[in-house]
């Protein structure tokens, strides 16, 4: 048959043509180049999933769950999917797919994902926590706010400061140990707990409160409790369905968060900020949030409120490094060869200086090494990011709304990169002149422009912490008491193993 084209016809295919020509050049002209060039990416692989669950019946094969990862590894390779519930997760595993999503791509995974349980925490919001925001100018503000506080130059005056803060609360912890009756059953973390407080109360907050006042014993409770809450998986995080059914357990989140901002505001932050004179010199970290958060014209929403959430935030920091210092010394208890080497380093820093500061830490390179062989065993998988648009990690396709797990836990005891790592061994981080060595594959505070606030806090204080603990008391176990230190998670229990505490006396030479 003999098609017959009209004038018109020709008229329609012309303008036809011109429209999807059109189209084209506007799909390609607003389509990221990033999308075009990565055409090729291939889709995450993930194991068989279950209805409803997804993956999560997986999480629960082993008693740290982020072994299972070692397992799908072995099958899928260095980058999976996994559905947890409702939520779409990868896991990243390696150290260079690690660095592509925190140093190369940084800004594609620089969000954070929303778990309702956490926002109760915040009123509601993530945006108004440090750790688990996504990120923005303000994000960025206040990060610039702590970074003289919480990575003190060595030289500087804020290093003199929490050197001498340091000082004073582990006077006060060694004179709480040695005016008791008793020492053969000792709750060591209740009285961390206060002093490291304490610590954080007098170097940012330039006051500190006695150990009998009830109101700061709420308070630190409810601050270890929250640091309890957030290091604890929930079904209801991955599957909404459930919240309902955890209202009850809302509500008791609301009451730790709410009364943390009763005392913040009652017994620090209202009279500081009635006293506040603008142009005053800053002193402290409660000085700089005043006087940033009362400059006008500020383009970045920081105020007043958001001034204190960033102070709750970080304060509540005690309870992350008394945390990790229970459960270090929960590991030395049944190694008195390795007490024996911190109390060596520390007893010839006391000969040579009387205590043990900060300044220190050249001179004790074994008892810092017991710090990163703790890190080593204890820190989980990296709070987890979120992809805040399509993008790749390692030729996979990474779905924006995608939450990013980073699998430092594998990382940290992968047997090819560590000598039985199973086994507690500070002297991996010692090197052959026997000096301090940190391998670039070990990474517990993450990195980037989402790294840890307070990691440098950790070291610092766990380090003064347990060289003067050690230096005073050899510890040793309570009969009949487990001292088996969970793995891949930070947090014990409020109520925890106990410890017998035996003073020692300085060996003269």
């Amino acid at each position: 048959m003999e098609f017959v084209f009209s004038s018109l016809t020709y008229l329609l295919l012309i303008v036809l043509t011109a429209v999807l020509l059109f189209l084209i050049r506007d799909e390609l002209k607003t389509k990221p180049v990033d999308d075009v060039v990565n055409m090729g990416l291939v889709d995450a692989p993930a194991p068989k999933a279950w209805p409803i669950i997804g993956h999560l019946y997986l999480m629960a094969r082993y008693k740290v769950p982020y072994r299972v990862f070692d397992e799908i590894m072995a099958d899928l390779g260095s980058v999976f999917r996994m559905d947890l519930g409702s939520v779409p997760c990868v896991v990243v595993n390696g150290l260079n797919n690690i660095r592509e999503v925190i140093m190369i791509k940084g800004d594609h995974f620089d969000s954070r994902p929303s778990f309702r349980r956490f926002n109760q925490l915040f009123k509601g919001d993530k945006n108004n926590s440090l750790a688990f925001c996504d990120w923005s100018q303000l994000q960025k503000t206040r990060r610039e706010l702590l970074r003289a506080h919480t990575f003190p130059n060595a030289t500087s005056n804020m290093y003199a400061r929490l050197d001498k803060c340091l000082k004073t609360e582990l006077t006060e912890i060694t004179d709480t140990i040695d005016g008791m009756a008793d020492t053969g059953c000792v709750d060591l973390k209740n009285i961390l707990l206060h002093s490291c407080a304490n610590v954080f109360m007098s170097y940012f907050c330039s006051t500190r409160f006695s150990r009998t006042y009830g109101r700061f014993r709420e308070f630190i409770r409810n601050f270890d409790d929250v640091f309890y809450e957030v290091n604890m998986g929930s079904p209801c995080d991955f599957l909404p369905g459930l919240t309902p059914l955890y209202s009850w357990h809302f509500r008791k989140i609301r009451a730790w968060s709410s009364k943390i901002r009763e005392f913040m505001e009652t017994e620090i932050f209202n009279a500081r900020k009635a006293a506040w004179t603008p142009g005053t010199k800053p002193v402290d970290f409660v000085d700089n949030l005043l006087d940033a958060a009362m400059q006008p014209d500020r383009d970045d929403r920081f105020d007043l409120d958001t001034g204190l959430f960033s102070l709750e935030d970080i304060i509540g920091g005690h309870s992350a490094i008394t945390n990790f210092i229970v459960k270090t010394l929960g590991f030395l208890v049944d190694r008195p060869d390795v007490q024996r080497r911190i109390q060596e380093e520390a007893d010839a820093v006391i000969r040579a200086s009387g205590s043990i500061g900060l300044a220190d830490r050249p001179h004790m390179p074994y008892t810092e090494a017991v710090v990163y062989e703790s890190l080593r065993l204890i820190a989980s998988p990296i709070v987890p990011h979120l992809a805040n648009r399509d993008t790749s990690v390692d030729g996979v396709r990474i779905p924006k709304g995608t939450t990013v797990f980073l699998n430092n836990y594998s990382l940290h005891m992968s047997t090819e990169l560590w000598t039985n790592p199973e086994h507690y061994s500070p002297e991996r981080f010692i090197n052959a002149e026997g000096r301090l060595e940190k391998p670039e594959y070990f990474i517990p505070f993450s990195g980037g422009k989402r790294s840890c606030m307070g990691y440098k806090l950790v070291q610092l204080l766990s380090f003064c912490t347990i060289g003067t603990l050690l230096s005073k008391y050899t510890l040793m176990p309570v009969e009949d008491v487990s001292y088996a230190v969970p793995k891949g998670n930070l947090a014990l229990p409020f109520v925890t193993f106990p410890f017998r505490i035996r003073p020692r006396s300085l060996k003269k030479q």
